[in-house]
């Protein structure tokens, strides 16, 4: 089994997300994007032990825009 130190995230935005982010990235030198995969994210920082975790970022593949908060329908 290999060890989070060798393991990084790889995982899609919307192309819209990736273009809009470029300004605040110019600007501030970083971007942060939202995510519903929370429990992932709790699990990846249980076992980094505070060490960094690379994030490879590539555009999704969608043909619909993005959703929203205000655009998603509320669990069943």
């Amino acid at each position: 089994m290999t060890g989070i130190s060798d393991s990084s995230i790889l995982t899609p935005v919307p192309l819209e997300h990736l273009q809009s982010g470029q300004a605040m990235a110019a600007a501030t030198g970083f971007v942060a994007f939202g995510s519903l995969k929370w429990e992932r994210f709790r699990k990846v920082d249980a076992l980094r032990g505070g060490g960094r975790v690379p994030v490879l970022i590539y555009p999704s593949h969608e043909t619909e825009p993005a959703a929203t908060p205000s655009t998603l329908e509320p669990p069943r």
